[in-house]
Order: structure tokens, then sequence, then C-alpha cells
């Protein structure tokens, strides 16, 4: 997904429980793109990219009891997808998108058998019923604005929301022929879907995209600056020609790489100060005009991942290698009281979606670690 391609303007999502339906789905956002564009907005800025990816590793940083290698499915080459794994995929979920679905696939005895995390963008809410509920999760390519009946919709696949309950399961299971559930996790529940950690700074993130785009047009567009020498060649051969163009390019640098050399009539007097005539086009490129808006972008892309201190991912301005030991612990131990949360509520889903399961833990303790520098 590439945001160059997306001109739509981001949109909140305050969708209240009062507020219904595009025909079978909950939209998510005006359009029902606004997964689509985050992810893309994130991916296409730096600074927000690396700041989910930090965010995530203070999420999931492995578990206190010995269970993170324990098996919980299979990838898509069928290899083991581990506790540790899963967690991940949660934690980078819960970073770009402030939310996570897991599939989770059962037994008729209503156990866990296998789980994994699903892509986010392609999951969506069933229309709600009589009672304000949404009964089941849509996963399909909703990447563009979805209408009632679409052949998008019509491809999508239909799972009920995970519960742990025997006979709502049962229940479940017989109307929809399946014993695949999805489970989700959202950081706020204020809305029907959840913001983004990176609603906020919207406009930044397409700002530093921006910022990219025109610098290195700036620089591969723009007129570099080069020096053209005029010579008089009458009278000369071929190769004194080819001589004289080379030297000349010697004199000018590497490769002659800033010198053009063209052939010029001499004035009547034929003396050599007339048979060479330099001039000089100045270099209009500007790279740095771009700095201070890429600092402010940078800088509040920071600020909206949870207060990300600036010394734990900026090597420039935060200083990194040059920093004491105390700040970044200082800046580190701040992190890992800002996300203490997000640690807690993967763990707590974790419990449930395992609550009831064939997989064999040593323990089930899932507690995550608290990060350790």
């Amino acid at each position: 997904m590439n945001f160059r391609n997306i001109d739509t303007p981001i949109n909140k999502i305050a969708i209240s429980r009062s507020q219904l339906t595009d025909g079978k789905i909950v939209k998510y956002g005006d359009d029902n793109n606004y997964p689509t564009i985050i992810a893309s907005l994130i991916d296409n800025s730096q600074t927000a990219k690396a700041c989910s990816n930090i965010l995530s590793q203070f999420i999931a940083s492995g578990f206190v009891a010995e269970i993170g290698k324990t098996e919980v499915g299979k990838t898509f080459t069928g290899k083991a997808y581990t506790l540790n794994q899963l967690s991940q995929d949660i934690a980078s979920s819960l970073s770009r998108f402030g939310g996570a679905f897991i599939l989770c696939k059962k037994n008729f005895e209503n156990q866990v058998q296998e789980v994994k995390v699903m892509r986010y963008e392609d999951c969506r809410f069933s229309a709600f019923d009589d009672n304000k509920f949404s009964n089941f999760v849509y996963y399909g390519d909703f990447s563009k604005t979805i209408s009632t009946g679409s052949n998008q919709l019509k491809k999508a696949k239909k799972f009920p929301i995970f519960t742990t309950k025997d006979n709502v399961f049962e229940a479940q299971a017989k109307a929809s022929k399946t014993l695949i559930q999805v489970y989700h996790i959202f950081v706020d529940n204020t809305y029907v879907y959840p913001l983004s950690p990176f609603d906020v700074v919207a406009n930044d993130m397409n700002s530093e995209y921006q910022i990219q785009v025109n610098r290195q047009q700036e620089l591969t567009q723009g007129v570099p600056g080069k020096i053209l020498i005029g010579m008089d060649f009458a009278g000369m051969s071929e190769e004194e020609c080819d001589r004289q163009i080379q030297s000349i390019k010697e004199w000018t640098g590497v490769e002659g790489s800033r010198a053009g050399v063209l052939e010029v009539q001499s004035a009547p007097d034929g003396s050599i100060a007339n048979r060479y005539k330099v001039d000089v086009i100045q270099d209009n490129r500007n790279a740095s005009a771009f700095v201070e808006g890429e600092k402010s972008a940078s800088n509040n892309i920071r600020k909206a991942c949870y207060g990300l201190p600036a010394v734990l991912i900026d090597y420039e301005s935060g200083n990194l290698s040059n920093n004491s030991g105390e700040q970044i612990k200082t800046a580190y131990d701040y992190m890992t009281r800002n996300t203490r949360h997000l640690r807690e509520l993967v763990s707590e889903s974790l419990s449930e979606i395992f609550e009831k399961t064939t997989i064999q833990f040593s323990v089930k303790d899932f507690t995550l670690k608290t990060p350790e520098l």
C-alpha cells in the first residue's frame, strides 16, 4: 500500500452504536478505508514506522513464565507459530492500529486448537442486531469503499465473534457452519473501532513523506552547479581536440563531472585569452529547505507514540551515542511505565483466549515481562 496513490483525506471514525452500517458491515471511517490509509501513512513515514516498531517491542518482550516457545499454530509455510510470535504480532497490530483481530480455530468442545493474528485492514464487524451488538467479523479486502451487495463483500469470509460460553459457541457453530471464531483486542473502546495511536499526527506523517519526495525532486531535478568552458577548435586535429577536452575535465574535478565544453568562435585577434571562455551555472538545489519542517513533523509523530523519548529513536536530535547511561535509562523507564497498560491488556486477552484449549502449556501464566534495557 502506497500513500502516493491515496488522495482521500483522513477522517475521524466517531461511529457510535446508534450510527449503524453500510449494509452488512460497520464501516471503518466515512469511506471504510481508515486502516488502509493509516497503514500507508505509517509505512511511508520513517519516523512513524520506527516509532511503531519500538512501541511493539515495549509491549511484547517475552513472558515471565518459560512458555514463549510453545507452538500455538502454523505459519503460512507450515512452520511452528509460537506464543512469542503471537504476542509480537499482536503488539505490532496494536502499535499501528490500536487494535488486533485474532483468528481462533476450535474443536467441537469449544477448545482453542490454533490461533493466528489476522491482517487488521481486512477485518470489519457485521451490522448491529436489534440489541445493538455485532455478532460476526467479515474478513476480506476492504481497501476500497464497500457498498451493499458488492462483489468485495460477497468474497469476504464471515466468522462468529469469540466466546467462551459453550451454549453460545454451539449455537454459533450450527448457524455459521464453522468452528473458527475471531477474538478482538482494542486499546480504546470509545468508538466501535479504535483510533490508531498515530491518528492525531496523520498530517505530520503525510508531511514527512511529502518532504522526502520533494527533497528527492529537488536533488534529482534541480540544476547542479556546472562550469561551462568555450573553446575555439579551429585548426586543431580531432586528436588534439580530444586531448584539450580531457585536460580541461581533469582540471575541473573527478572525471570532469562539473565541466561542460562547448565549441565557440574566437576573437579576430586569435589571442589565447579569447580562445577560452568560462562561465559558471550556480547550483540552485536546496535540500536544507525542508530541515525544519522535517524536524517538526518527526517530533510530533514521536510524541503521539505514547510520548516516545527522542533519545530512544533519534541519533541526530537525541544524540543517542553521546547521551549518558542515566539519561537513556530514565527514558527507557518512562516508556516502560507508559506502556504497562498495553502489556496488561495483551496478557489478559491471551488468558481469555486460552482459557479453554487443547494446547499444552507448562503453566497458564501469560504475564508479559517488563522490558529490560
